[in-house]
């Protein structure tokens, strides 16, 4: 019961501490994959075309916000899903 009751308040600035985690994550992994993309050992897709070099570097720094965006709404989605079904729990397990 105990551990229930510590997770059913979610915290304020759930949805700003998600998108800071995420956004440095795909930060890091957008770097990356510029990196591969100016010494031209991996292309990065844009429109079914193979783009390297600077264009290749700038273009998944770009993306990254929107794609930490979308990660960030869904993960925080299925959150609120999560705490609205466990306080119906709570709700039925204090009602027996």
């Amino acid at each position: 019961m105990k551990l229930l009751n510590s997770v059913k308040d979610k915290p304020k600035i759930f949805f700003k501490l998600l998108f800071y985690n995420f956004f440095f994550a795909t930060l890091l992994v957008a770097t990356i994959y510029g990196f591969l993309a100016l010494f031209e050992i991996k292309s990065i897709i844009v429109d079914n075309e193979e783009v390297y070099g600077w264009k290749g570097f700038i273009i998944p720094k770009l993306f990254s916000p929107l794609i930490t965006l979308m990660i960030t709404f869904s993960v925080w989605l299925f959150y609120l899903i999560g705490n609205l079904l466990i306080r119906l729990m709570m709700m039925i397990i204090r009602n027996d």
